[in-house]
């Protein structure tokens, strides 16, 4: 079995919109809808749990009231979300009725270009190997920086940009974070959970046009994505 976590009670304070990023419409619908029509339709998901605001939950209702897929609108679930994006994963997880070794994808709701292929491709990944994401290869020049200057340069040819879906088996991603919220760690992202915990995680090729809607110049990305078809593949 394999479900999805959908982690979407941000605020998008760095956007500085009128509402949360996961509801600024891009050609039409919500960034969140262009995000889980793949998660719909992939026939490996069997369940979404959408992680939401106690204050945003109308806001919600009336998004997913304008999904087109009626057919799969059954896969959605909700829970209550928590402070940080990490605290919304761990609810979610704990609200999952799961085996230990079903897999969980966890991804962020404003990557709205998730395709079913990446979906299918980590769950495969994340069943032969325990936990697998996608990412990127650097192509600029990374920079340690400290009180403004340059501390340090990092080659580039061992840096990788994390993106999500990412996807783990669920006893080691729920022990994870059990252990992680006991100590009060704070992590980014899953993968960085997971490894704190002794997992190796599996890298699968990820897409730049897989991008993540945190600022006005990624809306404007993504609307030109749209706008011209691009279509993209990950191999």
């Amino acid at each position: 079995m394999a479900i999805a976590i959908i982690p979407a009670a941000g605020a998008g304070k760095r956007m500085g919109a009128k509402k949360p990023k996961q509801f600024i419409e891009l050609l039409g619908s919500p960034i969140m809808l262009h995000t889980l029509k793949p998660f719909l339709t992939c026939s490996k998901i069997e369940k979404i749990i959408l992680s939401i605001s106690e204050d945003s939950s109308q806001a919600i209702k009336n998004c997913l009231a304008r999904n087109p897929d009626k057919d799969n609108a059954h896969k959605i679930e909700t829970v209550t979300g928590g402070k940080e994006r990490q605290n919304s994963v761990y609810n979610a997880l704990k609200a999952a009725d799961l085996e230990q070794d079903d897999i969980v994808v966890i991804h962020d709701c404003v990557r709205p270009f998730v395709t079913e292929s990446m979906i299918e491709q980590c769950i495969d990944a994340a069943g032969e190997n325990s936990a697998a994401i996608f990412a990127v290869p650097a192509s600029d020049t990374v920079k340690g920086v400290a009180d403004g200057f340059i501390s340090s340069t990092i080659p580039r040819e061992g840096v990788q940009l994390a993106q999500t879906p990412q996807a783990f088996k669920y006893g080691l991603i729920m022990n994870a974070h059990e252990q992680a919220a006991s100590k009060g760690l704070i992590c980014t992202d899953d993968a960085h959970i997971a490894e704190l915990y002794g997992c190796s995680v599996k890298i699968l090729p990820g897409s730049k046009i897989n991008i993540k809607i945190t600022t006005r110049e990624d809306l404007l990305f993504a609307r030109s994505i749209l706008e011209n078809k691009v279509e993209y593949y990950c191999s």
